[in-house]
């Protein structure tokens, strides 16, 4: 694969440069401020925790004054080319509330979401879903550093797993994704699907 470095320095630098400003809603507490405007009850939040850092996104997660817990999601400015975040965005709301509608996976439900215009952080698209506590499989059946699942773990747990995974594969099989479809048919087919525009009245 031919690989460019001055592109590559280009897309580390719009990384840097991303990243900083993030820092700085975090740290000057406009972040909070923000995610606050679209909980039902404008209720205040804090940060829990330092980023959570994916591949092709970063994720905060925020506590409410009630004590629920939601996940900030942002596609990573370097990863994901700015001609494609949006629809990136747009799609994936539209995965999930399919998969919420048509499946038994327990998927988190998107609370808020707006493309790259409609964040006025400057952070670029963004959705707003329930943090879901989960187990990692590595932790309970991994063997301390080693990859390879331990030898004392009982065949009907791995049983009970692989059932578990070939239940959901069946599911996902069954869901007819149209073809046509396009990311501007999101806001009207889901539900929860509110811009920072919208929740401010503008």
């Amino acid at each position: 694969m031919d690989y460019n470095k001055p592109l590559d320095l280009l897309h580390m630098a719009q990384e840097t440069k991303w990243v900083d400003k993030v820092n700085m809603a975090r740290v000057d507490g406009h972040l909070c401020s923000w995610a606050t405007g679209f909980h039902p009850r404008n209720l205040s939040c804090r940060l829990h925790g330092g980023f959570l850092n994916g591949s092709y996104n970063v994720s905060q997660k925020l506590v409410f004054d009630d004590g629920t817990t939601w996940l900030l999601r942002l596609p990573r400015a370097s990863r994901v080319s700015p001609e494609y975040a949006d629809e990136k965005i747009a799609m994936e709301v539209e995965a999930l509330h399919v998969i919420r509608e048509k499946t038994s996976l327990p998927v988190p439900e998107v609370y808020a979401w707006g493309l790259a215009r409609e964040n006025r952080l400057g952070l670029g698209p963004f959705i707003l879903i329930n943090f879901i506590n989960g187990i990692c499989l590595g932790e309970v059946f991994g063997g301390g550093s080693s990859r390879l699942i331990r030898e004392d773990i009982p065949d009907a747990d791995i049983e009970f797993l692989y059932r578990q995974m070939a239940h959901f594969m069946l599911q996902f099989y069954r869901i007819d994704f149209q073809p046509d479809w396009k990311p501007a048919d999101v806001a009207n087919e889901v539900p929860c699907a509110r811009s920072s525009a919208h929740m401010e009245g503008t």
